[in-house]
């Protein structure tokens, strides 16, 4: 059973009805799941239309992924066998958001994985603002 969903505030999970009634019924707790991924997370930059945040929005990026890794740890499956995806780019300035300690206490980096865009190839990244589409070829997949 795969879900995919879009628009979604990833520091929010338990917000969402999806998580919390999964099977269609009121549930006491979300329904655990054994991936929760996330492409390209990103801030908007809000000065400058049109750009994404890079270093001028660092601290609010590590602070939204901080808040994403505790989210998504909650709902991971308690067995031990669920993932948290991070995939992201990793030349500067991206290198300096330093993703493998921004999981905390929630998740224990287990290794990156280069992204092969022959795996995805209808996907295109976008923009957090403008919704134009931007470089990857230098992307991981993090893997906690």
């Amino acid at each position: 059973d795969v879900q995919m969903h879009f628009g979604v505030d990833a520091t929010k999970l338990a917000s969402y009805d999806f998580i919390r009634r999964r099977d269609g019924a009121a549930a006491k707790k979300p329904k655990p799941f054994h991936r929760v991924c996330w492409n390209f997370p990103c801030k908007p930059l809000t000065a400058a239309p049109g750009m994404d945040g890079q270093n001028s929005e660092m601290d609010a990026n590590k602070a939204m992924l901080s808040e994403f890794f505790r989210q998504a740890a909650a709902v991971l499956c308690p067995c031990g066998c669920g993932e948290i995806q991070v995939t992201h780019k990793t030349k500067p300035p991206f290198d300096q958001w330093r993703l493998e300690s921004l999981s905390g206490p929630a998740a224990a980096l287990l290794g990156r994985i280069v992204l092969d865009r022959a795996i995805w190839p209808p996907y295109v990244p976008r923009k957090a603002l403008d919704r134009k589409s931007f470089p990857y070829h230098d992307a991981c997949t993090f893997v906690f």
